[in-house]
């Protein structure tokens, strides 16, 4: 549907972010946000996220922040090594991977409410 007409509304700073934290909290953007609670919920489908694909980033965040914890230990005890060091970067390639995977399932739940 081709959407070419604006609206321009005024916010306090108050309501702006219970409008995004809204927003947010439905997986939405604010514009599609503001749509789907105005001009009416029974034309808008909302799908839940793919619970496979939620549990196993969470899978993987829990895993990443396992990882992260423990070499900041050794970090923190002193007992930094090439090993080390290079398991501490594996960690932080894995938190940008798992990072990234969100975004995209975010990105996903709002296509497909879109």
């Amino acid at each position: 549907m081709k959407r070419n007409h604006w609206l321009t509304v005024r916010l306090s700073e108050t309501e702006s972010r219970k409008l995004k934290k809204n927003a947010a909290t439905a997986m939405m953007s604010p514009s599609r946000y503001v749509r789907y609670v105005c001009v009416g919920r029974e034309d808008m489908k909302l799908e839940p996220p793919d619970p496979t694909q939620l549990a196993q980033l969470l899978l993987l965040l829990k895993r990443t922040g396992n990882n992260l914890n423990q070499l900041t230990r050794y970090a923190h005890a002193g007992m930094l090594d090439e090993r080390t060091t290079a398991a501490l970067e594996e960690a932080i390639a894995e938190t940008a991977r798992a990072a990234g995977k969100a975004t995209e399932l975010v990105d996903s739940c709002e296509r497909a409410v879109s």
